[in-house]
């Protein structure tokens, strides 16, 4: 038999077996074996995927067992036939080797039984008899519940994400996770633990915003669908969740206290509007997401995206930034997890140098992690969206210049931060027309504005030091910018920097004036910092990625302004305390 027309694996095992048990068969045929005999050594040759009718109270009844396969081998006919007339009408699909081997075992008869068994097995409908009668005691099975307040076992909590309830059902992504957790859930069971492993729908999110607006549905009605199917899923997949803490994000009963936190954490000065820039869709009149750009443009209506400068919330998830890091050194996840989070917060130490600007009243100010390479800079590359763009722009140079700084300006805002910050795309730039004073030896610097510099990490502007990091050198090569060497390499005090390839991003000072000679990263550091920090030329800084947050649907639907209106009267009002039961401030 062809294993190819049977689409699952037990399919496939139970048809390879057949194949070999036909082959035996003939081999027993033509030895003289009696057909009993045959099925006997079948037995002993297999795990057992096939079973005989069992004659019980008089009747013959196809036995029951994991695999719902049967073999005829009995020598009576009639019982032959009520076994398989029974198997029939019962969907039960058997083999019916006695009356294939006891008229010789030709190949055609052969092919003919295994067609006949071919077309009478209703594989799926088989899985589906099995899977509706466990799924129906796993509904019924309460070992998988956490029990409250209980002091005898070990408490266990196992959390697996929860998805996002959008698509037409579970994908293999969500299956994989959910199976490693599963086992590791039942064996804390095992093990003697009170396990609570629940689930629930982290349904507010762009996914399900996409699929309303396109399909023109309440996103309400949607997400109710989808959720639906989903727990389906789980449930046929047989997932120990305990779905007596099934958690909805899109319930008010649960938002609520999302909008409760919020007033907190403004409450606490912890929440504040900063303008930030953002991708924008003139067409939708909508801030996207770095996902929801597609080559420059709109996923949704295929309008080229700009970046536009708005205000947005801020959690100054920053003010807590360092505990969250100690905090994982303490947990069990491994080194790989730890990194991936430490790298998210984004902690950078260095310091805020201040350049003065040529012939101005204004000064730029650049974040860097390495102030030893003070004494390398040789231009200064502001974002698109700094503040003082306009103002650099417009402070005496040619209209030629205007030009081509407005035409950037027009550009850039078709990018998105991925397409300007990953490695893989090129960084392009074009100069301000502008110059900045060098604090530590008084050169001029060109100003620059760049699309790789970001308005919403440190202070928007960074030094070009192009001998020692890779981005800035091939910035400096494609434009014909000054490249100034700060550092060799301990062992090579004559090495050269004249190639991509040879650029180095730690060694002895040189060109450096009283720094020369120290180790950059070990001792330079520490001497330039200070030393600057003391002449006013710059100020101790910790920086971290910026976490914003400018799409809680919950909340946008009656607007920001309401609930920080009425956090605001509840402090006239001094009602401060925790409520057992916050109000909810609009719904989706």
């Amino acid at each position: 038999m062809d294993l190819s027309n049977f689409p699952d694996e037990n399919s496939k095992r139970f048809v390879a077996v057949l194949n070999k048990k036909m082959e035996i068969g003939k081999l027993m045929n033509a030895l003289g074996h009696t057909t009993a005999g045959l099925s006997r050594e079948i037995e002993s040759l297999e795990e057992m995927c096939f079973i005989n009718y069992e004659d019980k109270d008089g009747g013959v009844h196809p036995s029951q067992s994991h695999y719902p396969f049967i073999v005829l081998s009995a020598d009576n006919s009639n019982q032959i036939r009520k076994v398989r007339n029974e198997a029939i009408a019962r969907k039960i699909p058997f083999m019916d080797f006695t009356s294939t081997m006891s008229i010789g075992t030709s190949q055609e008869q052969v092919d003919t039984t295994a067609s006949t068994l071919e077309s009478e097995l209703d594989y799926w409908g088989i899985c589906k008899e099995i899977e509706k009668r466990w799924a129906d005691k796993y509904e019924e099975f309460d070992g998988y519940k956490g029990v409250d307040f209980e002091n005898d076992r070990e408490k266990f909590y196992m959390l697996t994400e929860f998805p996002y309830p959008s698509g037409s059902g579970l994908h293999v992504g969500h299956a994989f996770a959910m199976t490693a957790a599963d086992v590791y859930a039942r064996f804390q069971r095992m093990q003697g633990k009170n396990v609570m492993f629940p689930m629930g729908w982290d349904a507010f999110g762009l996914p399900t915003e996409n699929y309303a607006i396109k399909s023109g549905r309440k996103p309400q009605e949607i997400t109710k669908e989808v959720t639906d199917t989903f727990r389906v899923q789980m449930k046929k997949l047989g997932f120990s969740f305990d779905w007596d803490r099934e958690v909805n994000t899109t319930l008010p009963e649960y938002y609520k206290w999302t909008q409760w936190i919020f007033t907190k954490l403004y409450e606490k000065g912890l929440a504040e509007k900063k303008e930030m820039p953002i991708n924008w869709c003139p067409k939708d009149k909508i801030g996207l997401a770095n996902e929801e750009v597609i080559d420059g443009k709109c996923e949704r209506c295929g309008t080229e995206t700009e970046k536009r400068t708005i205000s947005q919330w801020v959690v100054k998830i920053s003010d807590y930034a360092d505990r969250l890091i100690n905090g994982l050194y303490d947990t069990e996840f491994i080194e790989k997890v730890k990194a991936a989070q430490i790298n998210w917060i984004g902690k950078k130490e260095g310091i805020n140098i201040e350049f003065e600007i040529e012939n101005s009243v204004h000064k730029i100010q650049c974040f860097t992690k390495f102030p030893e390479t003070i004494f390398g800079v040789t231009w200064i590359a502001i974002a698109p969206e700094h503040p003082m763009v306009t103002e650099i722009v417009s402070h005496g140079h040619s209209a030629t210049v205007s030009q081509e700084v407005s035409k950037y300006l027009d550009e850039t805002k078709k990018k998105s931060e991925f397409e300007r910050t990953s490695g893989i795309s090129e960084k392009t730039g074009v100069f301000s027309g502008v110059y900045a004073i060098n604090p530590v030896n008084g050169k001029r610097v060109p100003v620059w504005i760049g699309d790789y510099v970001v308005a919403n990490f440190g202070t928007g502007a960074v030094m070009g030091v192009a001998a020692h990091d890779k981005r800035d050198y091939m910035f400096a090569e494609k434009y014909g910018l000054d490249i100034v060497q700060v550092e060799v390499p301990a062992e090579d005090p004559a090495y050269l920097i004249d190639s991509y390839e040879k650029v180095i991003e730690d060694g002895l000072m040189v060109n450096s004036g009283k720094f020369n000679g120290m180790r950059a990263r070990e001792e330079a550091f520490a001497a330039v910092s200070d030393w600057m920090v003391e002449n006013g030329w710059a100020t101790k800084k910790t920086e971290y990625q910026p976490i914003r947050e400018s799409r809680l649907w919950p909340i946008l639907k009656n607007g920001w302004r309401r609930l920080v209106q009425n956090v605001a009267k509840r402090q006239r009002e001094k009602q401060t305390q925790c409520p057992t039961g916050p109000e909810v401030i609009g719904t989706f």
